[in-house]
């Protein structure tokens, strides 16, 4: 009998331990997933940027654009 308990305990403490592992590895992808949200916002943020000084600049230059060949 003090065998199971043992050995019930032993896989309790092997799910703990897996348990975790695997939140430290959530908590690990959610930062992840927080920092690519942020450069992702700074990317969109400069994009917009580039988007309004292009537009501009088509504004103020009156030949009209030739394509690249």
């Amino acid at each position: 009998m003090l065998e199971n308990s043992v050995q019930v305990k032993n896989e309790q403490l092997s799910d703990l331990h897996e348990v975790e592992e695997l939140r430290a590895l959530v908590r690990q992808q959610a930062e992840t997933i927080a920092e690519l949200a942020k450069h992702n916002q700074e990317l969109s943020k400069r994009i917009r940027e580039l988007e309004e000084e292009l537009r501009g600049k088509k504004k103020l230059n009156k030949k009209p654009q030739r394509a690249c060949e």
